[in-house]
């Protein structure tokens, strides 16, 4: 929701765009909470409105953690003091103990969905949660639009902000082409499809098998091995795509797929890591003809 008096915001713009999801998500907490007053006199839209809630949590709300975790956080944290860099650790942390009282949320919303009846029994469990959820997310969103995001702006330079905006933009086009990069989480509760819902840092750690990994992936993990070196920069990482116009396009998604996946590192001016799941990876790709 767009507030009278504030300007529009898109990922060109990406701390800007991420300060205006934590909007969002205050929107979204704010109907969880309202929606508990009506279990009694409007069932059925108090679980649609929850329902509408959660699907915007478990895809823009995942989406943005990849952003800070994958595409912000390591941007900064080569520069940051230990006590700043201690501030990351602790938001990181914070990721995962929202994640943790959500996926109980959820169980509780799925067993009111399947059973209306059970509503009013399960309805103080569903305001205490959601109260625990209010709880981590507020002091989590005003510390990182009062301190993390100011800090950001100091330290990014044009160039890193246009590398997030793209990183940013890559991920979702690749999640609408496969929602599956979601780990599932983009089902609401209540819905035909049994699923489940790992944590943000689940996502980030796909299952990764050589045999099924994209051609150009494999010549990606390769370079590492041919340049004798765990860090290379993305120009570098070109080369994978040969001389093949369209190829040497695709290469950053392929990048951002093994950022995803945990095989490589974004450490900020275009630099990427191999991680130690990327190693073992790229000694097996040299091997794969």
């Amino acid at each position: 929701m767009i507030r009278i008096g504030e300007p529009a915001t898109t990922i060109d713009t990406p701390l800007e765009h991420l300060t205006a999801c934590h909007r969002r998500v205050e929107d979204r907490l704010a109907t969880l909470t309202r929606a508990a007053d009506h279990w009694r006199d409007a069932p059925e839209a108090a679980l649609e409105a929850i329902r509408k809630s959660i699907l915007f949590l478990d895809s823009n709300g995942v989406l943005h953690t990849m952003d800070e975790e994958v595409s912000l956080f390591p941007r900064l944290r080569p520069r940051l003091t230990v006590e700043e860099a201690a501030h990351l650790d602790r938001l990181e942390q914070q990721h995962h103990e929202v994640e943790s009282v959500f996926s109980e949320l959820k169980d509780v919303v799925a067993e009111i969905a399947a059973s209306p009846r059970q509503a009013i029994p399960l309805e103080t469990r569903y305001q205490d949660l959601v109260i625990q959820l209010c709880g981590l997310y507020r002091p989590h969103i005003q510390f990182e639009d009062e301190v993390l995001m100011p800090l950001a702006r100091g330290i990014l330079d044009q160039g890193e902000l246009e590398n997030i905006s793209q990183e940013m933009r890559i991920r979702r086009q690749r999640t609408e082409r496969d929602p599956s990069i979601l780990g599932g989480r983009h089902s609401p509760p209540g819905s035909s499809k049994t699923v489940e819902y790992p944590g943000a840092k689940g996502v980030l750690q796909k299952e990764d098998r050589l045999l099924g990994m994209d051609e150009l992936a494999r010549r990606v993990l390769k370079m590492f091995i041919e340049m004798g070196s765990e860090s290379l920069d993305l120009h570098t990482l070109f080369e994978a795509g040969g001389n093949d116009p369209e190829s040497r396009k695709r290469v950053l998604d392929v990048v951002m797929g093994l950022i995803d996946s945990g095989h490589l590192e974004s450490r900020g001016s275009d630099f990427y890591l191999l991680t130690s799941k990327g190693r073992s990876a790229a000694g097996c790709a040299v091997g794969v003809v």
